[in-house]
């Protein structure tokens, strides 16, 4: 080798590493910017919230009855005596995902009222 290719192969790992320092400080730059995340010591002894996890409404196997109404009106839909469904399917299992029909439905440009009852259940809504 001569002194020439030893000045270019300084050159290279010079550019190299300078590259990989840009990098490094920059992202630690925009990493500062964005909060990062966050610190904490460890001798700090954590809370946690009062907060119940979540559960599902129905129990697997449950069964129950789907309704669907349609409205053209954004206000609040309580008129359950006075209409009749537009799609309503009885006796569903909870947990089945694969009995039913295969075919799309397409969507709709009204507002969907979906009440979810138990078996027997009435789809009037209550507060």
């Amino acid at each position: 080798m001569t002194e020439e290719d030893e000045g270019g192969m300084w050159s290279i790992i010079k550019s190299l590493v300078s590259r990989i320092l840009l990098v490094y400080f920059v992202t630690n730059i925009i990493k500062s910017f964005s909060g990062g995340p966050p610190q904490v010591a460890d001798n700090v002894a954590h809370k946690q919230a009062g907060l119940q996890p979540s559960r599902n409404l129905f129990p697997p196997g449950q069964l129950f009855n789907l309704h669907l109404y349609l409205d053209d009106s954004e206000q609040r839909f309580s008129n359950f005596e006075n209409r009749s469904p537009f799609w309503q399917e009885l006796d569903i299992q909870y947990g089945d995902y694969s009995s039913g029909p295969e075919e799309k439905r397409t969507a709709f440009s009204f507002y969907a009222r979906l009440s979810t009852t138990k078996l027997q259940g009435d789809p009037e809504v209550t507060q």
